[in-house]
């Protein structure tokens, strides 16, 4: 058993053992020199420097593309370029423009300059209903408040982001 207060029962071990799924991993016999890392990294089976298991992977073409994109509410141009399989976090205070910069990318809000390329094109999106048409989907910051489509279903509020297959949007 793994408990929260280890290091009390460390000077009174005379040896660990680790279990993980009910299987023997290793038993740490030199106590004085066992540490928090290796101990965690035994039973979780990796190295702590890598909790999701990431592994490097080739990233596809160019899928979006900003360049000086500005909104309302965005303090300065924002220019950045997603390839396929890429996975992009964009982050700062509220206030900083990140929710309005995705609000304007999905139609919520008007881009007020620059230019925004799907797939080497350029587009134009005024409407969420022509992003979702250009494979674009948006999870709102409050999902309670932007998240749903209070004149549809549970059921179609929980499939929306099948898009098209399901639903027929007005552009």
């Amino acid at each position: 058993m793994f408990h929260t207060g280890w290091k009390r029962f460390l000077p009174l071990s005379d040896a660990i053992t680790v279990f993980k799924d009910g299987r023997y991993v290793c038993t740490f016999d030199d106590m004085p020199s066992v540490s928090h890392d290796a101990l965690v990294q035994a039973m979780v089976g990796r190295n702590l420097g890598d909790i999701y298991g990431w592994k490097p992977r080739p990233y596809g073409e160019e899928r979006l593309r900003l360049e000086e994109v500005k909104a309302p509410g965005v303090r300065t141009p924002v220019s950045l370029s997603v390839r396929s399989g890429e996975i992009v976090g964009l982050f700062g205070l509220v206030g900083a423009g990140r929710s309005e910069l995705m609000k304007g990318l999905f139609g919520g809000t008007q881009i007020t300059g620059g230019q925004v390329y799907i797939d080497g094109q350029p587009v134009s999106i005024r409407k969420p209903a022509q992003a979702i048409q250009a494979g674009m989907m948006l999870c709102p910051e409050d999902r309670k408040a932007e998240g749903i489509i209070p004149v549809h279903s549970v059921r179609d509020n929980i499939n929306i982001s099948a898009g098209a297959s399901i639903f027929t949007l007005a552009a």
